[in-house]
């Protein structure tokens, strides 16, 4: 559609939405479409470290830990409901106590 404007037309069009583009950030119409996008909540620190790869590998250890601690119970003799029980509560702790809930509430 843009390629069969003219190029008087395709200026006219940009100035045209640049124009509301400007109308739609002095009246906050912008930010509040913005703040309802999925991670929109997540802190920039957080979004950066996710983008570098740091989330997914604290993520892999506690995979890892929670396999561990899967074989543990198991070995002692439990059942899978007490382990997924156990294991369960123990996610919650760890969610809890190494981010923050924004990534908390997208992980769970």
């Amino acid at each position: 559609m843009w390629s069969a404007l003219s190029k008087d037309e395709q200026r006219e069009s940009y100035l045209q939405l640049k124009e509301e583009e400007e109308r739609m950030r002095n009246d906050g119409v912008l930010t509040s479409h913005a703040e309802e996008l999925p991670g929109s909540k997540v802190s920039l620190p957080y979004s950066v470290v996710g983008l570098m790869g740091e989330l997914p590998h604290k993520l892999d250890q506690i995979k890892l830990e929670l396999r561990e601690r899967r074989g543990k119970l198991k070995s002692e003799g439990h059942s899978e409901d007490v382990i997924d029980g156990k294991l369960e509560v123990e996610i919650g702790k760890i969610l809890k106590g190494n981010f923050p809930s924004e990534v908390s509430n997208i992980v769970t």
